[in-house]
């Protein structure tokens, strides 16, 4: 639906040029007859802004669809189809930071992350300078893919401080300090998160885990009994229970 709505608003657009054309040609041809060459000329811009139009909208529509196949195909897990649509619909339209989002959720599937971190510049420059939510999280995400968590952190805590009620900053900020071993710090970014959305599961996992590689096993048995008071899923369940089983050896 998104892609007919984007069809039908670019099809407005063209023929918005066309009629305003339209309308320039026929004041064109209302000139005194003494103008000729005059008149032939403004007739080719006229021509050519139209065409001009035409190929510009054709490109648009184009990426549009490019990236549409492209955002499907990366539901689907098909990375290949996924990678080759979003790269052709950023080389088209490489001024869409929408299609830049595309490729970059593709290239950390296919674990590309050193070249999404290379994308990072061309995207602020997008921005001008101030990287949405979703953006800065993929580039937090890419940096802690490659070990960089102090670059992690920094940028997690920017989000956090520009948006507490984000979710995933906290969640990527806890395995950032899980990975430093600096288990104390993870505790408290899980427990930021579960303040907010209890039902949170990768917090309630990161916060169990936490607490079992700092030695305390009790603790983490105790946070995952602790999800009882709240509402999970079926698998969630059955994940709970399996690490509890984990953690009780």
């Amino acid at each position: 639906m998104d892609l007919i709505r984007f069809g039908c608003w670019e099809a407005a657009k063209l023929v918005a040029v066309i009629a305003v054309s339209a309308y320039a040609a026929r004041t064109v041809a209302r000139w005194a007859p003494g103008g000729q060459t005059l008149k032939f000329a403004l007739y080719v811009i006229i021509g050519a802004l139209v065409g001009l139009s035409g190929w510009y909208v054709e490109g648009d529509v184009a990426a549009e669809i490019e990236n549409s196949h492209a955002q499907q195909a990366l539901a689907r897990g098909d990375l290949d189809a996924a990678y080759t649509g979003a790269l052709a619909a950023v080389k088209r339209r490489s001024h869409q930071v929408r299609y830049w989002r595309c490729l970059i959720a593709t290239k950390i599937a296919l674990r590309q992350t050193q070249s999404v971190l290379d994308d990072e510049p061309a995207v602020r420059a997008l921005s001008h300078g101030e990287l949405a939510e979703e953006d800065e999280y993929q580039f937090a995400l890419a940096a802690y893919l490659l070990g960089n968590y102090d670059q992690v952190v920094a940028a997690t805590l920017r989000m956090i401080r520009r948006d507490p009620s984000y979710a995933p900053p906290y969640v990527l900020q806890g395995r950032a300090y899980t990975a430093e071993k600096r288990y104390p710090e993870a505790q408290q970014s899980y427990l930021g998160v579960l303040q907010i959305y209890p039902t949170n599961q990768e917090a309630v996992e990161g916060l169990a885990h936490a607490y079992y590689l700092n030695g305390d096993r009790q603790q983490a048995t105790a946070v995952l009994d602790g999800t009882v008071k709240f509402s999970f899923s079926a698998a969630a369940r059955q994940r709970f229970e399996a690490l509890k089983g984990l953690y009780e050896q």
